[in-house]
């Protein structure tokens, strides 16, 4: 993926296969995984996490990545905190469930 770029040019990106994605460095792109996990917290409680991990294929698309990332990181982690936020009221409205938060960054 190349995220610094607002629009791509009629090429589309490599696809990669999962069984390859950590083997791919095509130079110019970064690599991005993300997940949400859910873990027991207790009786009838639950952690709700995310993660998101990038690396670069090559150092200038490092650089350009965390030219990219200087700007749109804050508003990729309040994406991220208005999510898990969803996910806790969703979750207080449910039978049997109750909910711990963490501090932002925690």
């Amino acid at each position: 993926m190349q995220p610094w770029n607002a629009v791509t040019d009629d090429k589309p990106a490599p696809k990669v296969e999962p069984d390859r994605f950590t083997a791919f460095d095509i130079p110019g792109y970064v690599k991005v995984a993300f997940n949400i996990r859910v873990e027991p917290y207790g009786s009838g409680r639950a952690l709700i996490t995310t993660e998101t991990r990038t690396a670069a294929t090559d150092p200038m698309s490092l650089r350009r990545f965390a030219r990219y990332w200087l700007f749109i990181g804050p508003f990729s982690a309040l994406i991220r905190r208005l999510m898990l936020r969803i996910a806790k009221s969703d979750a207080e409205r449910r039978p049997g469930l109750t909910s711990t938060t963490r501090p932002p960054d925690a």
